[in-house]
């Protein structure tokens, strides 16, 4: 609508400068035409930038919805906490989500697989402009290890 609009002011614009040009037989008209013309352009420039900004640098979602995000995932048995969020968007309506999660670790990698597959199905389904979920798992407490220290050997 906005560059229609500014089209129609811009072709307005040239064709009073030259029609004024050639009826007064002073090109001077046709000049501010042009002057006027390029206003218009930058004038709507200025505006697109404004409006698309957060879709060049990388907007994140919502608030709102973010929080909703995380107390879906927080539904899921075994969740004990979402750990880090990060929401992009990608489009006008395209958003994805990149979560954290914290997971008990009593749990075995078949029965966190299955929740995070959960977990992706109900976000997608509750948000329609969630196009990707990217979900890491963290296990909580310590991981029992061959020398008890807490750490796996490499």
């Amino acid at each position: 609508m906005l560059e229609d609009s500014a089209d129609l002011l811009g072709l307005t614009f040239a064709f009073l400068g030259v029609y004024l040009s050639h009826t007064l037989r002073k090109p001077f008209f046709d000049g501010v035409a042009s002057i006027a013309v390029s206003i218009v352009i930058g004038a709507v420039a200025v505006v697109l930038l404004v409006e698309t900004h957060g879709l060049l640098i990388g907007e994140g979602a919502e608030p709102e919805l973010t929080a909703a995000i995380c107390d879906e995932a927080l539904e899921e048995s075994g969740v004990h906490a979402v750990t880090s969020t990060t929401t992009v968007h990608v489009g006008p309506e395209e958003i994805v989500v990149v979560l954290g999660l914290e997971f008990d670790s009593g749990l075995r990698a078949p029965d966190i697989a299955h929740r995070m597959s959960h977990i992706e199905s109900r976000i997608r389904h509750r948000h329609p402009g969630v196009r990707r979920v990217y979900l890491e798992q963290l296990l909580s407490g310590r991981i029992d290890s061959p020398d008890g220290n807490g750490r796996r050997p490499i």
